[in-house]
């Protein structure tokens, strides 16, 4: 589990500094080159294609987990805006709790609600055994 924290911190720190020199060489102005590379049908336009499309089933998920709350929608999509800034701590959050990693990612439960609003659940969507 240690060496699992090393590379979640090494990777944000290293997609950290290289978003710092970008920034530095090219300015805020992300979004006309992200979809520039899309609208010329290149190699970078399928690799920028396909992270969005990575980024809008990772924010469909939380949002899901969250069973579309507020909080889940919004978290959803922030991801699509800003997916180091909410990926990074919602995703590799669990890494850095006492429990554990491995149950809480690969597990199919989901955030848990208040007992008042699961009463009225159909029995597809209950939530999965301990």
């Amino acid at each position: 589990m240690l060496a699992f924290r090393v590379l979640l911190v090494s990777l944000i720190g290293i997609v950290i500094a290289y978003t710092g020199i970008v920034v530095g060489t090219q300015g805020w102005d992300f979004g006309s080159v992200f979809f520039d590379d899309i609208l010329a049908m290149k190699c970078p336009g399928q690799f920028n294609l396909d992270f969005s499309c990575l980024l809008l089933l990772a924010g469909l998920w939380l949002a899901w987990r969250h069973h579309f709350s507020a909080l889940g929608v919004a978290l959803g999509l922030l991801v699509l805006v800003g997916a180091r800034r909410c990926c990074a701590p919602t995703f590799s959050s669990p890494a850095f709790t006492p429990r554990g990693t491995r149950r809480y990612c690969c597990s199919e439960r989901r955030v848990r609600q208040p007992e008042s609003q699961t009463s009225g659940r159909a029995a597809d969507e209950s939530p999965a055994g301990p």
